[in-house]
């Protein structure tokens, strides 16, 4: 229900008037897509990454909420990886929530991310969902100059030659989606032919990695930035994170990220050393236990042992 009108004075009778049933819609032009999202920047960074990046397609699958013409909310599922998918919801009006998240629901996601405003409201409507996780999400400020970064000449470009080297790498990375070796190694292919993979060598052997996982139209959002454990504690994350924003800046780009609590320094120290050069929201990571099909994880289980499953360090280790 909504008023219509001016609030009512004295005995005025209030008039209400009823709204259009909202009503959802499978997205097959990825041009509309782009459309209802790039302006959302950096709340879209995901939905307009894959929009760019893939389009809507195999790997990329989209549905709107509309309440006549007028849209109220998108959800975007993607594949990171074969049998690993993801949500990100855009919402403008809460009453998408129930539809957006009934999409996600019957969805094959294993997880439902974004800013708190966007995730928040389809929780409810997401039975499988766990309790959802929180974490700063920084976004630079439009005032910061590319002419006052620099990118570390310690930081390379990682190429093919390095697949294998990352593939050791990210097969401990505590924050890693990705099941199984094959999997991650063609999602590491991808990124070293399509994104961007950069890399801090030591003595031979790479000590620390992130990649360029969503390139839009005005943001761009890294990811899985790691330092192995063997490196931590000698000031290898900045010359990472500077770099990162160089080559953003340089592109006319913005950068937004998630700050993890892998690092053993405290939230409050990482964020106190960003300074006055980032706003901080917050950001909402919801785990999806895959729906229950019958034989469905019994298959899965044996394909991840015949593949090769991965073992992350827990948080922390070193």
């Amino acid at each position: 229900m909504h008023t219509s009108g001016a609030p009512p004075a004295g005995g005025e009778t209030l008039v209400v008037t009823d709204r259009a049933a909202p009503t959802l819609r499978r997205l097959r032009d990825n041009t509309e897509l782009l459309a209802l999202a790039e302006p959302a920047e950096p709340d879209a960074i995901r939905i307009v990454g894959d929009a760019r990046d893939r389009g809507i397609g195999r790997d990329v699958r989209a549905w709107v909420v509309e309440e006549g013409s007028v849209p109220l909310g998108v959800v975007v599922i993607a594949r990171l990886a074969a049998d690993h998918w993801y949500a990100s919801p855009l919402v403008f009006d809460d009453l998408a929530a129930p539809l957006l998240g009934s999409v996600v629901e019957r969805s094959r996601a294993r997880a439902l991310a974004g800013p708190t405003e966007h995730v928040a409201p389809l929780v409810p409507f997401v039975p499988r969902g766990r309790p959802p996780g929180r974490l700063p999400f920084i976004v630079d400020l439009e005032e910061l100059s590319p002419d006052t970064l620099t990118a570390d000449p310690r930081v390379r470009h990682a190429d093919r030659r390095d697949l294998d080297a990352l593939v050791e790498v990210y097969s401990e990375f505590e924050l890693m989606r990705i099941a199984t070796r094959p999997r991650l190694r063609s999602y590491l292919e991808r990124s070293l032919r399509d994104r961007v993979v950069i890399i801090i060598d030591v003595d031979g052997s790479i000590a620390a990695a992130s990649i360029l996982e969503f390139r839009a139209l005005t943001f761009d959002m890294w990811s899985s930035t790691t330092v192995l454990p063997a490196h931590r504690g000698q000031g290898l994350y900045f010359p990472i994170y500077d770099t990162e924003r160089k080559m953003t800046r340089d592109s006319g780009r913005r950068n937004c990220f998630v700050l993890s609590r892998l690092n053993k320094v405290p939230l409050d120290r990482q964020l106190q050393a960003l300074g006055d050069t980032a706003v901080v929201r917050e950001w909402m990571s919801v785990s999806l236990p895959p729906r229950r099909v019958a034989g469905e994880k019994r298959v899965r289980s044996l394909i991840e042992r015949l593949e090769g499953r991965v073992k992350p360090r827990r948080p922390l280790d070193s």
